[in-house]
Formats: C-alpha cells, sequence, structure tokens
C-alpha cells in the first residue's frame, strides 16, 4: 500500500498532525476527521479508513501519512492533494425510451456546490428537460455533529399517460411547485434519516384524449419521512453491496382528497461479484396505500423503463405496487 510504504513505523502515537499540501480554509475540515488518532498508539486500518472516507468529500484527489519528528516528538504528517476538477460537480445523464411511435428521451443533471469554510454545507440543484420538465434546489446544512436541516424548492412538469382496459384513452400533465424542509441525521456516511413537511400547488390537466376524465387542482400538504442506506460499492456500476430507500408519506391536504390519506415504499439492489467479469444483481420495488379514498393521480404506477420496460410509460396503476 502506498501509504504504508511512506511511514516509517506502524507503530507510533502522535502527539501532533501536520496537514500539507491544500488550502488554509481545509485544513480544520482534515483536522477534525483525524482528531481521534492524536495520543494514542496508531492504528493503520483506522487511519486508512478515515483517509478513504476524506477523499469521499470530494475535495481531495489522494491522501497519504507519514511519521514525523519535530522538538522531540513524534506526529503524524497527512499530505493531501485536492481535486483537480471542482467542486462545483455537475453529473449528467440521459434517458431514452420507446413508446408506441414515439421515442422518448430524458435529460437531467445534478449540480453541487460545497462550502470549504462550513464543513458539510452543500448547495444541491438538479434540473430535468425532456419527458420530465423541471428543477429543484436544496441547501444541506449540518449542525450538532450528525444533524442537519435542508430546506427546499421545486418545480416539475410530468406527462402522465392513462389506460383503460390496455387502452391509452388520455395523456396528461402534472404539474407541481412545492416548498418545504427536512430535519435528519446521518447515522455515518452510508446512512442517512429525514423527516420533513413540503406544501405544493399541483395540477392535472388533460392533454390529449377523454376530457369526461377528472382533473384536478389545488394545495397540497405532505409528511414525508424517509430512511436510505447506501452499501453499494460504485455510484453507476456496483460490484457488490445492498441499497435500500424507505419513504412513508402522510398527505394532509390534496386535490380531490376528502380525507387525509398514508403510503409507504421501499426500493432495494442487491449486487455481488460472481467472478471478476460477472455480477448477481437483484432490484425490487413494494407500495402500499393505507385505508381510505386515493385520489387517482397519487396511484402507484408501473410501465416504462425498468418498471415493466416492455410496456408503456404508466400502463398499470392501483393503490399498491410490487415490482422484482
Amino acid at each position: 500500500d502506498r501509504r504504508r510504504s511512506r511511514a516509517r513505523s506502524t507503530h507510533f502515537t502522535p502527539e501532533f498532525i501536520q496537514i500539507q499540501g491544500v488550502r488554509e480554509e481545509l485544513i480544520p475540515r482534515v483536522e477534525e476527521a483525524l482528531l481521534g488518532h492524536l495520543n494514542r498508539p496508531i492504528d493503520t486500518v483506522e487511519l486508512e479508513r478515515d483517509l478513504t472516507l476524506l477523499t469521499g468529500t470530494r475535495w481531495f484527489e489522494s491522501i497519504r501519512y507519514e511519521a514525523i519528528e519535530a522538538d522531540e516528538s513524534v506526529g503524524l504528517r497527512v499530505v493531501a492533494m485536492e481535486t483537480q476538477h471542482g467542486p462545483p460537480f455537475l453529473r449528467l445523464a440521459i434517458g431514452l425510451h420507446s413508446e408506441a411511435d414515439t421515442l422518448n428521451f430524458n435529460f437531467s443533471g445534478r449540480l453541487t456546490v460545497l462550502n470549504p469554510e462550513k464543513n458539510g454545507h452543500e448547495i444541491r440543484a438538479d434540473f430535468a428537460l425532456g419527458l420530465t420538465n423541471g428543477v429543484g434546489i436544496e441547501l444541506y446544512k449540518p449542525f450538532l455533529g450528525r444533524l442537519f436541516v435542508a430546506p427546499r424548492a421545486d418545480f416539475y412538469q410530468i406527462r402522465d399517460n392513462l389506460y383503460r382496459d390496455d387502452e391509452l384513452v388520455a395523456t396528461s400533465k402534472q404539474r407541481r411547485g412545492a416548498l418545504g424542509g427536512d430535519l435528519g441525521v446521518a447515522a455515518g456516511y452510508r446512512s442517512e434519516l429525514r423527516f420533513g413537511y413540503d406544501v405544493a400547488r399541483v395540477s392535472q390537466k388533460i392533454q390529449i384524449g377523454d376530457p369526461l376524465l377528472p382533473e384536478a387542482e389545488g394545495r397540497e400538504q405532505r409528511l414525508r419521512l424517509r430512511w436510505i442506506f447506501d452499501g453499494h460499492d460504485q455510484p453507476v456500476v456496483p460490484t457488490k453491496g445492498i441499497r435500500t430507500s424507505v419513504v412513508g408519506l402522510g398527505y394532509l391536504e390534496a386535490p380531490r382528497a376528502d380525507q387525509d390519506f398514508y403510503q409507504s415504499f421501499i426500493r432495494a439492489s442487491f449486487f455481488k461479484s460472481w467472478t471478476k467479469r460477472d455480477r448477481i444483481f437483484l432490484a425490487g420495488t413494494a407500495g402500499y396505500t393505507f385505508e381510505g379514498d386515493l385520489p387517482a393521480s397519487y396511484e402507484f404506477t408501473l410501465g416504462g423503463p425498468l418498471r415493466l420496460s416492455g410496456f408503456d410509460n404508466d400502463e398499470f396503476r392501483g393503490r399498491n405496487a410490487l415490482l422484482g
């Protein structure tokens, strides 16, 4: 290992930490992550884990360490190289889906802006163009260690297909503009729990097809509880690990709803390397609506890419859903 080869000894107790190679405003970020290694025998496994997590913050391209001596004291020198291509970071994605005689596309992305003077603060801006159009922004602000607040705002416009007896009878346009926020806890670097509230203006208007189908417009108030665990080893094409997302929704007010209603859904995926080139993966999702009347626009849907890809978008809908 490169880090071990540069260490003078794996058996020393550092009395100080020296940071090199980074801007002054980033030094507290590194020091905070390594304070637990001061004045106790170095555990190289724990140290290298913490350095790996630091590179995962996207501020640093590489980090190495070594033992040093100064004024008859033994210390830990950490040399970091900052990322050359950010922040900010921009990630883009393109999706294509053939539906009947139409080729649909969706272009989406996320811009992430980090604040070097406030550890962990981020601005996350999402956008989409095509089958779904919209923008959203969130300010992620940690406090008191692992706790965080995340105010947000978004506006999205989505095309929705309506089927009757396997036949497309109408296409509607859904619009939703919302303001809200979350209070949460980051339980480690792989897990996050959030509870939040948002208020929105929503509408569903028929564009093509049967004008007798119900339309909806009005205010929506929603509570959301969400837990995410991400154990994948890679963000795009994992080779191993489990990722799980569990969401509970409580609608206090919604168009065409005579009373409160509650829903929950779970998504999970599992990857395992079978050989160096082959992988096994399993994925599934399930949704459940608790007792109460459910407006049609809030039903679960299946159909489209990775959601029964052989069928058109939203061809199947209902109070509950199961896909695996």
